[in-house]
């Protein structure tokens, strides 16, 4: 009886010690991730396995994006919970995947954005010269591609098939899925005018799209990114991709992020001088300027340099509008341990 009494005692220990961690887990948890887990899940223990995952992915490589929270959400539909995260650290670290994307400065995919475009205009000169002359940057519309991996963009019948190839070939078919999205698409963009356009290259269009979508991921299959650039029969092996991106960092991402720089020491002088203090209740710092919700992805200069989230962006939320020509936002630095 004794040792009944005890082993019941210690269960409830236990218990209670499992509770404890469960509620100090609750909160450390970042507002943005417990955001994201309430958009993405209706039931709680997939809330709480959301949470647990990004949070642990935002600890590991000390970042955040909207683009890792689409990703892992997908994946833990068909996933447990550690193969989920095993995929996730790869896809952002090994050089084949999209290392840098899921970041709040994604330097990474806005070079990636202008290695498309150079391909793109290789290949499809008049295309590129119309995307050029309407103001569509690269890296304001490639982003649902490119960092979320389209999970919200295509029909689950085709994202699995979209999912296979890119863990098969890496950076290299998200390039070939844009090449053949633009081919595929290419009568209707001639045609329209930017708001139009912009819904087009973002798949966000309401009519339905199982069957375009479907068409876009086989025709990706069989692109060839050497085409148009001056080698004869060349297969994606052919292209250096790598040579590109230096190109582009170089000539079109560095000044954006020089630019966004200057002007976030102009604002910290401003605010220094004006005697503002930083307000700091918040863990994730600066957000989004209109839903004050999400994390900022951009920066606008027709709205004053606001910080801009991707959604607010895309439904052009308050006085800003998608049509904007939006820069990759920058983060203050910190100066937290």
């Amino acid at each position: 009886a004794g040792r009944s009494a005890k082993s019941e005692q210690e269960a409830v220990g236990e218990e209670e010690e499992e509770k404890k961690e469960e509620e100090e887990e609750e909160e450390e948890m970042p507002n943005i991730i417990v955001r994201d887990a309430e958009r993405t899940f209706k039931s709680e223990e997939n809330r709480r396995k959301f949470e647990r995952l990004l949070k642990f992915l935002m600890d590991y490589f000390g970042d955040y994006s909207q683009g890792m929270s689409y990703t892992a959400g997908f994946l833990l539909l068909t996933l447990d919970e550690p193969e989920a995260k095993e995929v996730l650290v790869r896809l952002n670290s090994d050089r084949k995947y999209i290392p840098g994307y899921w970041k709040h400065e994604a330097g990474e995919f806005a070079t990636d954005a202008f290695v498309f475009e150079k391909l793109l205009r290789a290949r499809d000169p008049e295309l590129a010269e119309r995307l050029h002359l309407n103001g569509l940057l690269p890296h304001t519309y490639a982003q649902k591609w490119f960092t979320g991996l389209c999970v919200h963009v295509i029909p689950f019948e085709h994202l699995f098939a979209f999912f296979d190839a890119f863990m098969e070939r890496g950076h290299l078919f998200l390039f070939q899925f844009a090449i053949a999205l633009m081919a595929r698409l290419k009568g209707e963009l001639m045609q329209a005018d930017t708001g139009r356009m912009y819904e087009l290259l973002r798949l966000e269009f309401s009519a339905d799209k199982s069957a375009l979508c479907g068409d876009i991921v086989a025709r990706a299959l069989e692109v060839k990114l050497g085409e148009g650039v001056g080698v004869d029969g060349a297969e994606e092996e052919d292209v250096d991709i790598e040579a590109i991106r230096a190109e582009m960092y170089a000539s079109k991402v560095k000044p954006m992020l020089d630019a966004a720089a200057r002007k976030r020491e102009e604002l910290a002088r401003a605010e220094a001088e004006e005697g503002d203090d930083a307000d700091e209740s918040d863990e994730e710092g600066v957000e989004c300027e209109l839903c004050h919700e999400n994390m900022p992805e951009y920066s606008c200069p027709d709205c004053g340099n606001i910080p801009v989230c991707e959604d607010c962006h895309e439904s052009g939320a308050g006085e800003h509008e998608k049509t904007h020509p939006v820069v990759t936002f920058v983060w203050p630095d910190s100066d937290d341990d």
